[in-house]
């Protein structure tokens, strides 16, 4: 890729090489000033102006697995100009993200944020106040919707239905999951944010899973428009961006301005049964009351776009997951079935209440949760003031990239990391142990918001799909790899099912 890179750039005209070198001289002045006394080591010198980027032409998070081996559990690195603070265990985690929340909870400014205003705006990049009020207005109105409670498990089980249904459809015969599934979980984020779901062969829909599926894989292309962002002016799009840019504008207009639009102009925008309403609702009493706010009409779209694109994506992604370690460990498979059987039978779909009776189901989706992890480098925090953590110096302005993937497959944590092992969740009496160091969701004040509802969907999916399927892989003799491709989240690499019906 870097090769190309250079290519691509001296191939265009003179200007560009006046601006690499007044960027060359900015970054070194950069970082001539910059007080890096006791900051965390670094694992390898960094280049002029690329920092530790060639470094990482074989991966991130396998270099970042040798760095952490070669330097400790919190190591420095550069990317372009921006010092970044890799943090590989669960203790240094909490004592930043936990007990200095305060000063890590901010995002760093993104290409998204800066070409989109989301770095601003919304949830998920947006920083100080407005954040604090956008995420706690959102996550009372989740809860009153019954977030992680009976009310939403019982509509997360129609949708369940639903899902079964279609995958029926296919008779047995091989068939890859991933759009009906991610389409299964966008109807429940639909229900709540639109008070509406779609047939999975509703042509809108379609597009919509479509260009949610293509944002997902796109977004991992401008990575480096985050450090460089005058490469997304380079002819070509080499980095997608535009295509990005394009993508989030269609997905704003044809979802969120959409459905804020019409659920204002028609006489249901006074009932608070969907959460544009509800949203409405509180901006409209805060300011009747004069009360300071950042509700407003912007910020619901993009508070709508986040959790639409994170409420599908992470959750679909997960999935994909259980399926792929049903195929490779067929006799875990069995133990969860069997332990359906018990519990719940075969006549009745299974429900919230099953959840606390069902140790070893808990374990399979815990599991599937550590050694998929979706979210191997979490989403990066910003330091607002200088401090310290572990002894070391952060200096203000520093990234901080939350390593979950070492958390979660520590050797020291788990002994045998690289192994699927439900049972390492479970005590000799079998019941249920969670470590300290299970932190699929993140930690602290910008843990996932979603947490409780994406527990309850991944148990209810899990139990209803190997309650009536038995899942098989399209070859016996050639399994799907465990590997996944890197992304936004990390999802395994395309493969096919063969669904039997039970019974």
């Amino acid at each position: 890729m870097l090769s190309e890179l250079v290519t691509q750039i001296f191939n265009v005209n003179p200007l560009v090489y006046v601006t690499l070198f007044l960027v060359t001289v900015l970054y070194l002045k950069k970082r001539s000033e910059r007080h890096e006394d006791n900051i965390p080591p670094f694992p390898e010198k960094p280049y002029p102006l690329l920092g530790h980027i060639p470094m990482l032409k074989d991966g991130l998070v396998e270099k970042f697995h040798e760095w952490r081996l070669s330097t400790g559990d919190i190591y420095s690195i550069y990317i372009g100009n921006q010092l970044y603070v890799v943090m590989c265990n669960a203790k240094i985690l909490k004592e930043a993200f936990v007990k200095q929340g305060d000063i890590f909870s901010d995002r760093a400014t993104t290409f998204a944020g800066r070409n989109l205003k989301n770095g601003s705006l919304g949830i998920l990049e947006s920083s100080g106040p407005n954040w604090k009020e956008q995420r706690s207005v959102s996550m009372s109105i989740l809860r009153s919707f019954g977030m992680g409670k009976n009310f939403l498990a019982d509509k997360i089980s129609e949708e369940v239905e639903a899902y079964l249904g279609e995958l029926s459809k296919a008779a047995g015969e091989p068939m890859e999951v991933r759009l009906i599934t991610s389409a299964s979980c966008c109807n429940i984020i639909c229900a709540i944010l639109i008070g509406n779901r779609f047939e999975y062969d509703d042509p809108y829909f379609t597009n919509l899973i479509h260009l949610l599926d293509e944002m997902m894989v796109l977004l991992g292309s401008t990575t480096l428009l985050n450090s460089f962002p005058w490469l997304q002016y380079l002819p070509g799009d080499y980095f997608d961006a535009r295509k990005v840019l394009q993508n989030s504008k269609d997905i704003m207009d044809q979802f969120s301005q959409k459905f804020i639009k019409e659920n204002r102009e028609t006489e249901e925008s006074q009932r608070i049964d969907n959460f544009i309403n509800a949203y409405y609702n509180e901006m409209e009493k805060k300011n009747n009351a004069g009360t300071p706010t950042h509700l407003d009409e912007e910020n619901l779209l993009f508070v709508v776009s986040n959790l639409f694109l994170a409420g599908t994506d992470t959750t679909s992604t997960t999935l994909m997951w259980v399926f792929l370690f049903c195929i490779r460990y067929p006799e875990e498979q069995a133990k969860v079935y069997e332990e359906i059987v018990t519990v719940i039978g075969t006549g009745r779909r299974p429900s919230a209440q099953d959840k606390s009776q069902m140790p070893y189901t808990n374990a399979f989706i815990m599991e599937t949760q550590r050694l998929g992890c979706i979210g191997p480098l979490g989403l990066s925090h910003l330091c607002i003031k200088t401090t310290k953590v572990e002894g070391y110096t952060i200096p203000s302005g520093t990234s901080i990239i939350p390593n979950l993937e070492e958390v979660l497959k520590d050797a020291a944590t788990w002994g045998d990391p690289l192994v699927f092992r439900p049972g390492r969740f479970l005590n000799e009496n079998m019941e249920l142990v969670v470590p300290e160091e299970f932190l699929p969701f993140s930690l602290g004040r910008r843990v996932c918001m979603g947490e409780s509802m994406a527990k309850m969907e991944l148990f209810l999916f899990t139990v209803g799909i190997i309650q009536r399927f038995q899942i098989e892989p399209e070859n016996p003799e050639s399994l799907p790899s465990e590997e996944s491709v890197f992304g936004i989240t990390c999802a395994p690499k395309p493969f096919k099912s063969s669904l039997m019906e039970r019974n």
